[in-house]
């Protein structure tokens, strides 16, 4: 009787372990199976993540060929416009006409790292945004031209000695300081700022003049200077001229007392028809009207 029962103890010990370890292995088998389903679900999502990013670097792809398209098209108006402009500018001012084509946006520097299409197209947009204020400002001076405005530039008298002319002493335009050097209320409404030059307002398409002996180390678009022209004086002195409607100095010209170098106009961070005229000492920007002739 012992007997049977030691028999039939280690009989049903043997079916509980072989019934915990079944347990255990379709535990297993069942968490191995769930694991394989979510990787299957996961690799499944990864493959359309990448799919819906793949379709949306070929959209950003087509929009973006699509807005060069549109960019070359505002550049062959804007070359045509130009050369027509140029052509009524050299009509006009007997004697100085106007050579190369400084601030056309398209002779920016290129990007020389690779770009994501995103990027390539928030450059291509913000060179349309530039290709379509040159192209109404151009528009603007032409009109300015038609109507007989005379674009002979106003040399005011300055002294014989050319120890003199290599020194600021005239003013870059006609018209009346419309904000001085120094502190002042941001016209965009920014608080207060420091301003590094004299605003000078006048009508538009009005000739800017070289102020000084010099030669031109800067011709084209500056941010918020719009299309500026610098020009680097004897002695450490440079002045820039910003906001110009067009530009007709290039890089390198050696430029004179009352030289013509450019056109007043409104591009860049501006609110009207004026040129930002600034002189640097040393790199350092001081008042121009120290350099300023008084107006009579």
């Amino acid at each position: 009787m012992k007997s049977f029962q030691t028999s039939d103890t280690v009989t049903w010990t043997m079916r509980k372990k072989w019934f915990y370890t079944l347990v255990v292995a379709e535990i297993i088998v069942l968490l191995a199976a769930l694991t394989m389903i979510g990787w299957g679900y996961y690799q499944h999502w990864e493959v359309d993540r990448l799919r819906e990013e793949n379709e949306l670097h070929q959209r950003q792809v087509e929009i973006a060929n699509q807005k060069l398209t549109e960019l070359q098209t505002k550049m062959q108006r804007l070359d045509a416009l130009d050369a027509e402009v140029r052509q009524m500018i050299q009509g006009s001012q007997a004697g100085t006409a106007p050579q190369g084509d400084g601030g056309t946006v398209a002779r920016e520097p290129a990007a020389t790292q690779a770009v994501t299409p995103g990027a390539l197209l928030e450059r291509i947009t913000a060179l349309s945004t530039h290709a379509e204020q040159r192209f109404n400002s151009l528009v603007m001076l032409r009109q300015s031209l038609a109507e007989g405005i005379d674009l002979t530039p106003v040399y005011h008298p300055i002294p014989n000695d050319g120890a003199t002319s290599d020194t600021p002493s005239i003013w870059p335009a006609q018209g009346y300081v419309s904000s001085s050097f120094g502190w002042r209320n941001d016209p965009f409404g920014d608080g207060i700022g420091f301003h590094e030059g004299v605003d000078i307002a006048g009508d538009y398409g009005s000739p800017i003049q070289a102020t000084a002996n010099g030669t031109v180390t800067a011709a084209g678009w500056a941010g918020g200077y719009g299309y500026m022209v610098e020009i680097t004086h004897p002695g450490g002195i440079v002045t820039r001229y910003g906001h110009n409607s067009l530009i007709i100095a290039e890089v390198g010209d050696k430029v004179q007392t009352g030289t013509v170098i450019s056109f007043m106009g409104s591009t860049g961070r501006s609110t009207g028809s004026h040129v930002h005229y600034e002189v640097r000492v040393d790199g350092v920007p001081v008042d121009p009207m120290l350099f300023l002739p008084t107006k009579k």
